[in-house]
């Protein structure tokens, strides 16, 4: 089916960029990109667009992804996608952080942590706070930060999830050197 086929070229994509092959990604996400384009798949289109903005971001272009994210995020909005518009949205905030756009960053993050509480995705929640966490602490408002990732580290206990947990105190610890 359409659907399978443009999974595997997003898949494809997402191998590569883990193994560090970018130019061999770049051309699996375009192609992904064309094919929901041409079969009209516009949630899938907005996955590769997320797909395609976290590549750029991680070859640090950070425009680029920009773009990308905002492609997404507009088309998840068109098409009511509230899911696809929380990661979007968490997308620029991370990428707002980046680039020392703090008030911009937590805006962004802030909605998609709206988005995934009213999805009632704790996952998606615990990313929030623990990226608002990280945000408020890069602002040196310690005690906002300290909350944030107290939240997100309970979210991840009664989840079960324990590479999420890790990664909360992870960034726990870092405030106490902040």
């Amino acid at each position: 089916s359409n659907s399978l086929r443009l999974q595997a070229m997003e898949i494809r994509g997402s191998m590569h960029t883990y193994w560090r092959g970018y130019d061999k990604a770049r051309d699996e996400y375009d192609q992904a990109l064309r094919y929901a384009q041409e079969n009209d798949d516009r949630a899938g289109e907005a996955r590769v667009l997320m797909d395609l903005g976290l590549l750029n971001y991680e070859l640090h272009e950070c425009e680029e992804a920009r773009e990308c994210y905002q492609q997404s995020l507009t088309i998840a909005r068109d098409l009511g996608d509230r899911s696809i518009e929380g990661r979007s949205l968490g997308a620029l905030g991370l990428l707002n952080h980046a680039v020392g756009e703090y008030d911009e960053a937590r805006e962004y993050v802030q909605q998609s942590l709206t988005i995934a509480r009213n999805l009632d995705d704790r996952a998606s929640e615990a990313m929030a706070l623990m990226n608002l966490g990280v945000v408020a602490r890069e602002a040196g408002e310690y005690d906002e930060a300290r909350e944030y990732l107290q939240q997100s580290l309970t979210i991840a206990r009664n989840l079960g999830d324990r590479a999420g947990e890790a990664l909360m105190l992870q960034q726990l610890g870092q405030l106490n050197y902040a």
